[in-house]
């Protein structure tokens, strides 16, 4: 009998033994998503967006456990409100939310890619922690590089 059911919040440990998939399955090591309701004895379907859905061994899951947190408990959405794009809870402020502030300052100033670049690497930067670590820095280094590059 699996230890998860339909709906449950649950965050990805490790992709386990899934040698097709090894690189698409890493990138989501970290993320929440919700139990679907194929259960199978060790297995789960796990979705993490509108249609991207992953079977995992329950071994490499742990429930999230938000009992302390009922007051945002049921505002989370994958899709228009995911977890991880939630910079300050308490204050309900998501990571769209300062980069509309950030890029309001910009208008004007600097050309369309530039302020778009901009926003892509703070973006990064400030979920890094709460999605993919090192990946996403780089990322954002990446962004900034053009920036300096003048490359618009």
């Amino acid at each position: 009998m699996c230890k998860f059911k339909k709906g449950d919040e649950v965050k990805i440990l490790d992709k386990g033994d899934k040698s097709g998939w090894a690189d698409e399955m890493e990138e989501t090591i970290g993320m929440v998503g919700i139990v679907g309701d194929d259960l199978q004895d060790n297995s789960v379907y796990v979705t993490l967006g509108e249609d991207d859905c992953w079977l995992y061994s329950a071994d490499n899951l742990e429930l999230v456990d938000d009992s302390d947190n009922t007051e945002h408990q049921e505002e989370y959405d994958l899709v228009s409100k995911p977890k991880h794009y939630m910079l300050f809870e308490d204050k309900d402020i998501e990571v769209r939310d300062l980069m509309t502030m950030l890029a309001s300052r910009l208008e004007g100033k600097y050309k369309a890619m530039f302020i778009s670049d901009y926003i892509q690497a703070m973006q990064y930067l400030l979920r890094f922690d709460l999605k993919n670590g090192e990946e996403d820095v780089a990322k954002a280094k990446w962004y900034l590089e053009k920036m300096l590059g003048n490359d618009y």
